[in-house]
């Protein structure tokens, strides 16, 4: 299941940095996949979305960064969503190594 939704989330970011109108909503959905496979157990597929979004947001996209730029609640939404799939992958691996003792 998390390959599966690892795997989703990759592809929305993927998807996004062709579909420039719709980047910051496909980053948003993208990003809390990325939570729900890191939650899950994933580790490479979530972690190459936040790459991979990262760079669209940043790099890539134009139009996204001029909307990041113009409004405070896309700006604050998007950042609490890296913040919770960052948190989300620290939390499923701090879990792991607990387990693992």
């Amino acid at each position: 299941m998390r390959k599966l939704i690892g795997s989703a989330a990759f592809g929305t970011a993927l998807m996004g940095v062709f579909m420039p109108l719709v980047t910051i909503y496909m980053v948003w959905l993208a990003l809390t996949l990325a939570a729900v496979a890191g939650l899950l157990g994933g580790r490479l597929l979530p972690v190459l979305t936040l790459l991979v979004c990262f760079a669209n947001l940043f790099f890539f996209s134009p139009v996204s960064t001029a909307l990041l730029g113009s409004g405070v609640y896309s700006l604050i939404t998007t950042a609490v969503l890296f913040l919770i799939a960052i948190g989300a992958l620290v939390l499923s691996w701090r879990l792991k190594l607990l387990g693992d003792e």
